[in-house]
């Protein structure tokens, strides 16, 4: 130890702690020599009004131990190596009514603060930057290091709204389509008589792709029958868009399926071309009813964006329903109308503001945080807001037929386009229909594809299970006629299942698609989640005062925040030529783990361990 042989000066309730669990650094030494002479209280020169004990490392001063009460620092110059030594006051003890006797140990981090510096090492924890400027917004810059703090199992619903395929699209909008093995009626389209041409519907060709169905598909608000949609018929009149009752009535119809969105693009608009307090309205096969007042309050007239559709312009024409015959690439409709965006906030943050949860962006991480989409029906797909690094679209693929998909997906989200990162629904949502054609395509069609990939499944498994039997020798024979019994069992028992796939129409009165439009379930949800508010703030408190994981060998940065940074290491480098006794003191507390706190100036400095205000990033403050 290097004794003291000039001034000493004892200090009164100095804020450090001599375990080193927190600690207090200047930007100079003129600084930190300023800051310790605010808090002398006691001040002593060499012989006269102390002296240095060798044989217990123990000053003694000529000062009453009731005097000193509060005293807990001192700091001392010693001549011969000009240098100020600071050390935290450890015991006091009474010698005389004059004299006290005073134990003290050096602080290392204030003695050698300006004579060492941390290199490259490996950082276990710090306080590391939570966001960037661009155009006077704070964007997230996201640590998605694994924490492992208990954060609960259950989520507080932050925001939820309904993802629509069109933003003029109302609640409770549905979309029927009717698949048919041929059109349901026919006719001769000229432009003089363009209503001929109402019902007759082109086979389906998506994306040059040709197919062998008619498809039909009628816009529906569930629970508001009484302002459906409209569009304009051959004559220019308006017309609502129904359900004809001949869909279910056709021989020729296959299934009666409930879409979530419409696969072309749409429009809708509110009729401006006066009030309707009577018109006619037309039923298929030309019987007219007589005028009728209608409440035409929010009446939406729906047309399709191009006119290309099975030679129909929707936009003139249309009828009782859209057809969808020809899906070309410019008018398929697979992006709803609400995008993902970046976690951003106005540019407001300030050293002045009380800490608060809106500036910590890892709450926003999973698991702490996450966005769901949902559609009530497919598994749904959680959307960690890291990846959302700008403004991403949500996109669905839809197949139109008897046994479709759809699937959603985000774009470019985490660098994949939907093939790793999605939801599919394969739910076959089909309304009850009872007529021959449908029967016999479910019976033959639904058994025949569950039978094929059962009987595969099963021949791998039987041949796997011979393999493990026989050890690996090949019993041809044998094995040819244990595959060819199993594969008898099997269709012997698809048979079975055969009874269990028949048509819910055949079986009972209702299905699933029945039950999914009473409950509501035809729609696609963009729901937020955020852990429990009593796990919220704590782990919030805890990043706070800690910082986040880091583990990555970097030069550890010990000012990044304007009030204090938290340093934790494993093996810190300290580059020093200070005795090495010293230096291994030094590793020993970064490796510990130490939060340092910042005096910048005596105006900004709010003291030791206040953790009360926003701890803002000082690069923030420069720019």
């Amino acid at each position: 130890m290097v004794i003291p042989n000039s001034k000493l000066y004892l200090c009164k309730n100095i804020p450090l702690d001599p375990e080193y669990n927190y600690t207090l650094d200047f930007n100079d030494l003129s600084s930190q020599s300023s800051y310790f002479f605010t808090k002398v209280a006691n001040e002593f020169s060499i012989n006269t009004g102390y002296s240095y004990v060798r044989s217990t490392q123990q000053i003694n001063v000529q000062a009453n131990v009731d005097d000193l009460f509060g005293i807990n620092y001192l700091f001392y110059e010693n001549e011969d190596t000009n240098k100020v030594y600071y050390g935290f006051i450890i015991k006091k003890e009474y010698v005389s009514l004059t004299c006290t006797a005073i134990t003290f140990k050096i602080d290392i981090l204030q003695t050698f603060m300006f004579d060492y510096y941390l290199d490259e090492c490996f950082v276990e924890r710090e306080h590391q930057d939570r966001f960037i400027i661009s155009d006077n917004k704070l964007i997230s810059v996201y640590n998605t290091e694994l924490e492992n703090l208990d954060a609960g199992t259950d989520y507080d619903i932050i925001s939820s709204q309904k993802l629509k395929d069109n933003a003029d699209a109302p609640d409770g909008l549905i979309w029927l389509e009717v698949i048919a093995t041929q059109a349901i009626a026919t006719g001769t389209y000229n432009n003089s008589t363009p209503s001929t041409w109402k019902y007759l519907c082109m086979t389906m060709k998506q994306l040059g792709v040709s197919t062998n169905f008619f498809t039909y598909l009628i816009p529906v608000l569930i629970g508001n029958t009484s302002k459906n949609f409209w569009t304009y018929d051959g004559e220019g009149n308006l017309q609502i868009l129904s359900d004809p009752s001949f869909f279910t009535q056709s021989t020729a119809v296959l299934s009666k399926r409930v879409l979530h969105y419409c696969p072309l693009k749409y429009t809708i608009a509110p009729h401006t071309s006066g009030a309707l307090t009577g018109y006619l309205l037309t039923f298929t096969g030309g019987n007219t009813s007589t005028p009728t007042t209608h409440d035409i309050t929010d009446m939406r007239v729906i047309t399709a964006n191009v006119s290309n559709f099975g030679g129909v312009d929707l936009s003139g024409y249309g009828g009782y329903f859209l057809n969808i015959s020809r899906i070309d690439a410019e008018n398929q409709n697979n992006q709803v109308s609400t995008s993902l965006t970046r976690f951003e906030l106005d540019n407001d943050i300030s050293i002045n503001n009380l800490k608060s949860s809106t500036y910590e962006p890892k709450l926003q991480v999973f698991p702490y945080g996450y966005k769901q989409i949902c559609d009530y029906q497919g598994n749904p797909f959680k959307i960690k807001n890291e990846y959302i690094d700008e403004t991403k679209a949500i996109k669905f693929i839809q197949s139109y037929g008897i046994q479709s998909k759809l699937k959603f997906y985000v774009e470019n989200y985490n660098n994949d386009n939907g093939k790793e990162y999605n939801t599919i629904n394969s739910t076959i949502s089909e309304l009850p229909l009872t007529n021959d054609a449908y029967i016999a395509f479910m019976a033959q069609n639904k058994a025949s594809a569950t039978t094929g990939v059962a009987v595969n499944i099963g021949t791998g498994v039987a041949t796997l299970g011979l393999g493990i039997a026989t050890g690996g020798i090949g019993l041809i024979a044998g094995a040819g006629m244990a595959i060819n019994s199993f594969t008898q069992i099997a269709n012997n028992l698809l048979k079975m299942q055969d009874l269990k796939d028949a048509p819910d129409s055949i079986r009972q009165a209702g299905n699933n698609a029945e039950f999914d439009i009473i409950d509501n379930n035809f729609n696609l949800i963009l729901t937020e989640f955020k852990i429990k508010t009593n796990y919220f703030n704590k782990i919030f408190n805890y990043f706070y005062h800690f910082g986040y994981k880091c583990n990555n060998f970097i030069i550890p940065n010990t000012k990044s925040r304007y009030y204090f940074n938290y340093i934790k290491t494993i093996g810190a480098n300290i580059i020093t030529n200070i005795d090495s006794e010293y230096r291994q003191e030094l590793t020993n507390i970064f490796n510990n783990g130490i939060t340092i706190w910042h005096y910048r100036d005596a105006e900004t400095f709010r003291g030791v361990n206040n953790y009360a205000y926003e701890n803002v990033e000082t690069n923030l403050m420069e720019e």
